[in-house]
């Protein structure tokens, strides 16, 4: 497939619709795999970094196998930082906004989809180290996020925590998941919910 699509003759042919982007989407994890495996073969980690791409790890893990020891050594220390994956801040603006009623709003921005298509969101007592993985980590409350679900409902998230979770730290970490494991970036601390209102009735 690869193959055909790098043909000069299709170069400048726009496939249309769904069929589009499903065909540019899989040309992108081939080439990905192909040059993955070229920069492993030459133990050049900035090149694996340039093309990783765990949706090729997912869809062919057969072709990566022997060198499974070396990609997981990779990915912990070049993949997972914030600073080379992309998990981000918004651009602009607050990731934790308060709105009305107690509700807040939280933005991030996405890893490009060759790291991750699923965020966890999580509340914890006290913010996160940068090693800190969701799962193995006291948190309050945790979600699962896929890109999907995100878009649709317009590039945001609303929360609205209960008083118990006032002065809480928000954490967001984004999943990759190569098939064999599931690994979660250094996390991205979007901020701490407003604390619990006090009542100046001396009995509440």
């Amino acid at each position: 497939m690869l193959t055909i699509l790098q043909n000069p003759l299709l170069q400048d042919y726009n496939i249309p619709g769904q069929l589009g982007t499903f065909v540019r989407s899989s040309a992108d994890t081939l080439l990905h795999a192909q040059q993955m495996r070229t920069a492993l073969e030459q133990k050049d980690r900035a090149a694996f970094l340039k093309y990783f791409d765990a949706r090729s790890l997912r869809e062919s893990p057969a072709d990566f196998a022997a060198a499974m020891p070396m990609i997981e050594m990779w990915l912990r220390s070049d993949v997972l930082p914030r600073r080379n994956n992309g998990l981000a801040p918004p651009m602009g603006r607050a990731g934790l906004i308060p709105g009305e009623k107690g509700a807040v709003t939280l933005r991030w921005t996405w890893t490009p989809p060759r790291f991750s298509d699923v965020c966890v969101l999580g509340i914890s007592a006290s913010q996160p180290l940068e090693t800190d993985q969701p799962w193995e980590i006291p948190l309050i409350h945790q979600e699962e996020i896929t890109r999907a679900a995100w878009e649709k409902m317009g590039g945001f998230y609303t929360l609205t925590p209960p008083a118990e979770w006032g002065d809480k730290t928000v954490s967001v970490w984004a999943i990759i998941d190569i098939g064999t494991a599931k690994y979660a970036t250094e996390p991205l601390v979007l901020g701490k919910l407003a604390p619990a209102k006090r009542s100046w009735l001396p009995w509440k």
